[in-house]
């Protein structure tokens, strides 16, 4: 088997190096955090968020509970570890719940 050269890549990280140069990265990224809300949040929270969206890096979310906004309202700045935890990059630098 012949050995890779140094200057050859994956398919997966030219895909990145691709996203990256045509600044379509952050869009991947923010799209990602929206589709793991459900699995992070749970179906409680899920199923009374009705839009969420992300707009220079603050997460907007519809809740339809006012009682759950306050809720996590105090719990702004976790939410904001736990999300980009899960990316595994900062995405979201805070959250607005609308």
């Amino acid at each position: 088997m012949s050995q890779r050269k140094s200057n050859e890549m994956n398919v997966g990280q030219a895909i990145e190096l691709f996203l990256k140069r045509s600044k379509l990265y952050d869009k991947v990224k923010e799209a990602e955090v929206i589709s793991r809300w459900e699995k992070l949040m749970g179906p409680m929270v899920s199923s009374r968020t009705s839009k969420l969206y992300i707009n220079d890096r603050v997460l907007y979310v519809r809740l339809e509970s006012a009682v759950l906004r306050a809720e996590l309202e105090l719990g702004k700045e976790k939410l904001v570890r736990l999300l980009n935890d899960d990316i595994g990059e900062e995405v979201v630098r805070s959250v607005r719940f609308i």
